[in-house]
């Protein structure tokens, strides 16, 4: 860790109170559940995550960070316990919680406008204003009240959350710590439930997929024998967070934790049977190695190898070998991918009519009324019928302003921390013809990543003399 990271650190303020908050939390939150008072667990779920969300947003904003990603890395498993306890699914979208969190940084996005406007925040305001034209039209072609607002709130969470990390450059070396450690411990616990997850299906888990499709909260598709989705909300977003994951631990320095996390992440991975993650996972790999000094090169690949012993053997025991190698087959077998051919036909179908729509439909359209596809696959025919010509226009050119600069940005080739946060943008933006990458979890990696990186070009070339926690630099 360089000076000034060590310096913004030891400015730090005490955070011995905050962990008293979050410790609180957790345990009324475990003895609720355990209670089987899946109402009063739900709402306390609810309304504690907000209102610690916000205390540490305003005192703490590295813990903030570390706490919306554990949300949104364990929430929907939270949910599925207290629904389990319950008998029924409680009211609100499984991921309403976490949107909510990282929706709180929208105060950052308020705040600085008026000073960023011109020079930084202009792309976010295009793709905030679009989704905010999209939830309009969605109301008035009268779009399901609840997939409007729950989408709006999917997309807006993650986008002001990437925005807020980019503002705030100043706290960039916290954050990075902060968001190394989380992941870390984020691929473990992920890698370990998502293998029990395959060996033994939990009770909460069964019930939530036989009540779940009935509802029509979630993409359909997750299925325990299609692809692990540990203890998030499904497979795809399972595998875009565990891609992020395996990337950040070749940050850390050779340490035996990191090795155990990447051998559980990366088994985990091939258990997913999500092949838009496994390719984010490699197209981040093979931008991030060439990044770095020739010394950090042969770690990382030093890495990867002995990872790569670790877990081939593994992939060839059973429960896991016909598992993995039936998905893997179907990679070199595209005539024969049924999952493949029926998007393919869906789209065909599709495309002609999405590219009429000047107005677009609005947020919360099922693109299952027209064809029997999901809405979650792909992001292009999606975001052409919710925003039209109108919004598409204005969101395309904020995303490719901020490409343009995450490709230009001047990030030292010593940082391999923010080499990597480029790395797994560019990677999730891949997956734009697969996946719905603006929403949910997708697009909290997907902002998350490019506002670290951005936020790393911002943060060395600022003086950082008297530069410390908390303190806006003098070129804001």
């Amino acid at each position: 860790m360089d000076t000034n990271a060590s310096l913004s650190l030891a400015n730090s303020p005490n955070t011995k109170q905050a962990w008293i908050l979050i410790s609180v939390f957790s345990l009324v939150l475990s003895l609720l559940i355990l209670a089987g008072v899946g109402l009063s667990a739900a709402l306390f779920f609810f309304l504690g995550s907000v209102s610690l969300g916000g205390y540490l947003y305003f005192k703490h904003p590295h813990l903030y960070v570390g706490f919306v990603w554990w949300l949104w890395f364990v929430g929907p498993l939270i949910r599925r316990l207290i629904d389990f306890r319950r008998g029924s699914l409680t009211p609100g979208h499984f991921m309403l919680t976490p949107s909510l969190v990282a929706l709180i940084s929208i105060i950052t996005f308020v705040k600085y406008l008026p000073r960023f406007y011109k020079n930084q925040a202009l792309p976010f305001v295009l793709c905030a204003g679009s989704i905010f034209y999209g939830f309009v039209i969605g109301v008035v072609y009268r779009n399901p009240l609840n997939s409007n607002i729950y989408g709006t709130l999917q997309i807006l969470g993650p986008l002001f959350f990437g925005y807020h990390l980019f503002t705030t450059s100043y706290n960039y070396p916290l954050y990075r710590k902060t968001i190394l450690r989380v992941f870390l411990w984020g691929v473990i616990v992920m890698g370990v439930y998502g293998i029990a997850q395959r060996l033994f299906l939990p009770s909460w888990d069964q019930f939530y997929l036989l009540n779940i499709e009935k509802e029509h909260q979630i993409a359909e598709g997750i299925d325990s024998t299609f692809g692990l989705f540990s203890t998030t909300e499904g497979r795809q977003q399972f595998a875009g967070l565990l891609a992020a994951g395996l990337i950040l631990i070749l940050c850390q320095e050779g340490k035996l934790l990191g090795f155990m996390g990447a051998a559980l992440g990366y088994l985990t991975l091939l258990l997913s049977r999500a092949r838009a993650g496994w390719l984010s996972w490699l197209v981040s790999l093979v931008l991030f190695i060439p990044s770095l000094k020739p010394k950090l090169q042969v770690r990382i690949v030093s890495v990867v190898c002995i990872s790569g012993i670790l877990v081939i053997p593994l992939t060839t025991m059973e429960p896991f070998s016909t598992f993995i190698s039936d998905r893997v087959g179907s990679l070199s077998d595209i005539e024969g991918d049924n999952s493949l051919y029926t998007r393919r036909v869906a789209y065909n179908f599709l495309f002609a009519k999405a590219i009429t729509e000047v107005v677009g439909k609005g947020i919360g359209l099922n693109l299952a009324n027209y064809a029997q596809i999901s809405t979650f696959d792909g992001a292009i025919l999606p975001m052409f019928f919710w925003l039209g010509w109108l919004g598409i226009i204005f969101f395309s050119g904020g995303i490719a302003m901020l490409l343009c600069k995450l490709l230009t940005a001047s990030i030292s080739r010593t940082d391999s921390f923010a080499n990597a946060s480029r790395a797994i943008a560019i990677g999730i933006f891949i997956q734009i013809g697969f996946n719905l990458i603006f929403i949910a979890s997708l697009a909290l990696v997907f902002w998350g990543f490019l506002g670290m990186a951005l936020a790393a070009n911002s943060y060395y070339k600022s003086p950082r003399q008297n530069f410390g926690y908390g303190t806006l630099p003098s070129h804001y």
